[in-house]
């Protein structure tokens, strides 16, 4: 008989706590600047925190507009006082003392160049749904609202059949110079209204016109009035000067009224009421005979080339409600992208963005049997992987992540962060990485914490598979500083929503103000991202700003400059950030120019720190430092 284990042997430790000690608690409110002490007991949340300081400082938004940060990372609302070591401020400096901020997401809405032009810096771990709008069990409507119906018919009707996706993709703006920008390209005015003529016979006909296939074509834009078109060609053109000649040659030949287009309008023209002159522009730009290649230019492939031009053709014309719409959802997403690499040693830009437009695709997702928790997760792949990727939904990446033989279990692999689908994705250095955004049904989840599933199908008994994994994608059970990866067992448990193309690029600017919420710079932040293709990080502090300098110049290639403000210890900044790169390019603007020249001009060093107090030199600094030219 097995004998019955002593008491002793059974040690049951119960901790207690007193909760009737009050602690004085000092936290700094950054919105407002100022501290605001706080007596709590250690045992209550930070949330209860959060709420009693906003009531004590009689802030406007309410308590849940609002974070606590601590030791540099945010605090969980649902911590104790004692368990998120907030205690251990006590005494300390005011350096060390926890911060109140607001959340991204109302920041966003406040400040209209955060997101459209600059990324924020914040340790705030963002909730995707709640920056992208995207309720629980949302309706078709709040998925693909009605304002963005007729974009869809048309996208889908007159889109290249060279696409290599039969879902509607909705083109959507980016707010950096795109390496297509640079493409050459042909606008062409046609006397007819938008309506008055089928647009895939007309390019058709321009196409035998050109003497090349339809195929080889990408409608870009399209505007009202006398129909203008915008196109652009496949890379086996594009790059080819010979081939460029020759369609700069038979421009010349299409205008005439013996062409298949002239032929085509005077017809519309004899068929209808049309009282325009029958006529044809056409231009050809960003195309010289002794430019160097694009190719050369930005080292993407053919391949990636060709499927940026894809993703990116807009073939419809644009109503301002419609556009006003995707620019803003373009924002959001943009703020949630690129938050997730500010701490990333590989610098991403955001050269595409697509709306995934699928009604078949969300009746299976709003019709799928797997219930509870929904999720924003992100699959990270490449082109190559894209055939058929939407119609069939996943489905031909089940069994693998197409890195792997599936570590924990046979299914679809995703994560909630972006960073880490990246590096999985990431192959060739300068090529694009896509990251699918969707929203997926975890329905009955479970918890992975080892390899056991590797190879093998998902446990019978769940419709996912959660695991908390390193950088590397291996199993932890670190509480702070890892990844999560999901692996879902049916496609249908997944809604694709967006696709985001990343390309690589080695340069950077991080802008340090307390202020850089405030519009006053906006023009100069519009100004830079509309001629360069980089990101413009922008700081409230310092210690922040360091760290991402720290994370990002490991990379001797990466280029960045820094532009700072004179006050707020600028000083001790530009001395810290020297002792990083010797060689980094700083630029202070501030109003008292004279006083922090002083001490610039006594820091010294190659190349010297510039002072001004002029917009306009802070652009030509930057404009000197990055050549258009370059990556």
């Amino acid at each position: 008989m097995t004998p019955t284990p002593a008491v002793e042997d059974e040690q049951w430790i119960e901790t207690t706590y007193d909760t009737t000690t009050l602690y004085s608690i000092t936290v700094r409110i950054r919105l407002i600047d100022t501290l605001c002490q706080i007596e709590m007991h250690g045992e209550a949340s930070i949330g209860e925190l959060i709420t009693d300081i906003s009531q004590k400082a009689n802030l406007t938004a309410p308590p849940d507009h609002y974070y606590l940060m601590f030791d540099a990372h945010e605090l969980d609302i649902n911590d104790t006082i004692r368990k998120s070591g907030l205690l251990n401020s006590i005494g300390t400096s005011v350096q060390s003392y926890p911060e109140l901020r607001l959340k991204v997401v109302h920041q966003v809405k406040e400040s209209i160049h955060l997101g459209t032009h600059v990324v924020l810096i914040s340790p705030e771990k963002l909730v995707y749904q709640e920056i992208l709008k995207i309720p629980a069990s949302p309706t078709q409507k709040q998925i693909m609202p009605e304002i963005l119906q007729p974009l869809a018919k048309q996208t889908f009707k007159h889109k290249s059949q060279s696409s290599m996706f039969l879902s509607n993709l909705i083109s959507m703006p980016v707010f950096t110079k795109q390496v297509i920008d640079e493409l050459p390209s042909i606008r062409i005015t046609i006397s007819l209204k938008q309506d008055k003529f089928n647009w895939n016979t007309f390019l058709k006909f321009l196409a035998i016109d050109l003497e090349i296939d339809r195929n080889d074509m990408f409608l870009m834009s399209a505007q009202e009035g006398s129909t203008k078109f915008e196109i652009k060609f496949k890379a086996s053109i594009s790059l080819c000067k010979k081939k460029m000649k020759k369609i700069a040659e038979k421009l010349c030949v299409i205008i005439l009224p013996t062409s298949r287009c002239a032929q085509f309008i005077a017809e519309q023209k004899s068929l209808g009421d049309i009282t325009e002159v029958s006529k044809i522009e056409a231009k050809l730009h960003n195309f010289f005979e002794g430019k160097n290649s694009i190719e050369a230019e930005t080292s993407l492939t053919p391949d990636d080339i060709d499927a940026v031009l894809t993703l990116v053709q807009r073939p419809a014309i644009i109503d301002a409600p419609s556009w006003q719409y995707l620019t803003e959802k373009s924002r959001e997403i943009s703020s949630c992208i690129l938050h997730a690499f500010q701490m990333s040693p590989i610098e991403y830009v955001i050269e595409n963005l697509s709306l995934v437009h699928n009604e078949d695709l969300y009746k299976l997702y709003h019709d799928c049997y797997a219930h509870g928790e929904e999720k924003i997760l992100f699959h990270g792949t490449q082109t190559s992987n894209f055939d058929g990727i939407f119609e069939k939904n996943f489905q031909n990446f089940v069994g693998s992540k197409r890195t792997d033989s599936g570590w924990y279990g046979r299914g679809i692999y995703f994560s909630t962060s972006p960073k880490y689908c990246a590096s999985y994705a990431h192959s060739d250095v300068n090529s694009i990485v896509y990251l699918i955004c969707s929203l997926v049904k975890l329905g009955k989840m479970y918890h992975v914490t080892d390899m056991s599933y590797m190879g093998k199908e998902m446990r019978v008994d769940s419709d996912s598979h959660y695991v908390k994994v390193t950088a590397s994608g291996h199993p932890t059970n670190a509480e702070h500083s890892f990844f999560e990866e999901f692996v879902i067992k049916q496609s249908n448990q997944i809604l694709p929503l967006y696709i985001i193309g990343l390309r690589p690029v080695h340069r950077f600017v991080l802008w340090r103000d307390p202020k850089i919420s405030d519009d006053h710079n906006g023009p100069l932040f519009a100004q830079m991202k509309q001629g360069y293709n980089f990101n413009i990080y922008g700081s409230e502090t310092s210690a922040e700003a360091l760290a991402v300098l720290e994370c990002k110049l490991n990379d001797p290639k990466m280029q960045c400059v820094v532009v700072t403000n004179g006050a707020d210890k600028g000083e001790e900044f530009v001395r810290q950030c020297r002792n990083m790169r010797s060689s980094l390019p700083m630029i202070v603007y501030c109003s008292q120019v004279g006083y922090h020249k002083l001490w610039a001009t006594k820091i010294g060093g190659h190349p010297e720190i510039q002072v001004t107090g002029s917009s306009n030199d802070v652009f030509n600094f930057i404009n000197s430092t990055f050549p258009k030219t370059a990556i």
